[in-house]
């Protein structure tokens, strides 16, 4: 599915943009460092979460080590604004996360900014 679309990918970087889950119910923080857990093994080079559950599970599956670089942001706008320094020409840029977190928002930036060869908000 979508780990081994991910790890087949061919780009200068893949860059993962993963915002709170909300409909996860009372295991989330279970779910989310599952998330976690799974992106770091399949290789992604640098793992943005947004929000306390993403930021929580990036902090607990930390320790860990591994070369993927981490950026914690609080909201939305802080994801638009970390992703300006970051993104470069020839990287792969997933976002992940409720609607409620606005994450469409980071789409939208990235596509103004860029010209993505595909976009779905």
């Amino acid at each position: 599915g979508a780990i081994a679309a991910i790890r087949s990918v061919v780009a200068r970087r893949r860059v993962f943009v993963m915002g709170d889950m909300m409909e996860l119910g009372p295991r989330t923080h279970v779910y989310h460092e599952r998330a976690v857990r799974t992106l770091l093994e399949a290789g992604v080079e640098v793992l943005v979460v947004v929000g306390a559950e993403s930021i929580a599970a990036a902090e607990s599956l930390r320790a860990n080590g591994g070369a993927t670089r981490m950026v914690r942001c609080d909201d939305a706008a802080q994801a638009c604004e970390a992703l300006s320094l970051i993104v470069q020409d020839g990287d792969v840029v997933w976002v992940k996360g409720s609607r409620s977190m606005g994450l469409d928002r980071v789409v939208k930036e990235l596509q103004a900014r860029m010209r993505p060869c595909a976009a779905v908000a």
